[in-house]
């Protein structure tokens, strides 16, 4: 465990979720992939079809991850996609994923980037069932600290 710590304790999840979300904008600009289930290598790579990022740096809170994220799914119309299956599913691979960086020791930046994929995955998931997740995080470490 304190192997994991001083390897990637420089990660600043906010932070790293601010950078994903940015590059992600960048990588499915909504001009081009708007009601589209596609892999952004079938994204034209024009410059002027890009779409300029107004994400911040950083997301403060999970309730800002949540709706940054909510409104980058809204702006593209991927609500159709994001059924609760679906979400899970992508949860495993993107899990998978910080598998392979902790293992492979690929450092922090990697494992941010990693990590905010899983939280915004999850923050989409608690939404599409109804899930306020930050009073169940508050809930459930309420109860664990009472146990």
């Amino acid at each position: 465990s304190s192997g994991i710590n001083a390897e990637y304790g420089g990660v600043v999840l906010g932070e790293a979720c601010g950078r994903k979300l940015a590059a992600t904008s960048s990588k499915y600009p909504v001009e081009q992939c708007k009601g589209r289930a596609c892999k952004y290598t079938e994204l034209s790579s024009d410059s002027d079809a890009a779409s300029e990022s107004t994400v911040p740096k950083s997301c403060g809170s999970l309730r800002e991850v949540s709706e940054l994220w909510t409104a980058f799914v809204e702006e593209r119309d991927w609500y159709q996609f994001h059924s609760p299956r679906n979400l899970v599913l992508g949860l495993f691979g993107e899990v998978g994923e910080v598998i392979e960086v902790v293992v492979g020791k690929l450092g922090s930046v990697r494992l941010g980037e990693e990590l905010s994929d899983c939280l915004a995955t999850t923050t989409r998931l608690a939404e599409k069932c109804g899930v306020d997740l930050t009073g169940a995080v508050i809930h459930y470490t309420k109860d664990d600290v009472e146990r």
